[in-house]
């Protein structure tokens, strides 16, 4: 019911709330080294996370599983970006 969509939804917010943070420390300095691909991440991850939520709210448990693919996939690749540019500054300064 409404109540069950309620408490869905602020579970959602609450996991969003939870990756906040390490994302907005990994999309400057991804971005920096990456521009064009942190961008298209980034709105590839805000969909995701979008889907993630109307998922949960519309269908319940389990809806939000496409939602949650996606999301999870940008940070894979985020952390991967991520570590392509330390190598690169690590490789610049030996």
């Amino acid at each position: 019911g409404e109540a069950g969509r309620y408490n869905r939804a602020n579970r959602s917010l609450a996991h969003f709330v939870e990756t906040s943070l390490p994302l907005m420390m990994a999309v400057p300095l991804a971005g920096f080294v990456f521009p064009r691909s942190t961008f298209v991440i980034v709105v590839l991850l805000t969909l995701g996370r979008i889907a993630h939520m109307m998922g949960y709210v519309m269908k319940g448990y389990g809806g939000h599983s496409p939602g949650f693919a996606v999301v999870s996939l940008c940070c894979a690749i985020l952390d991967g970006m991520l570590l392509c540019a330390t190598l690169r500054v690590a490789h610049a300064f030996s």
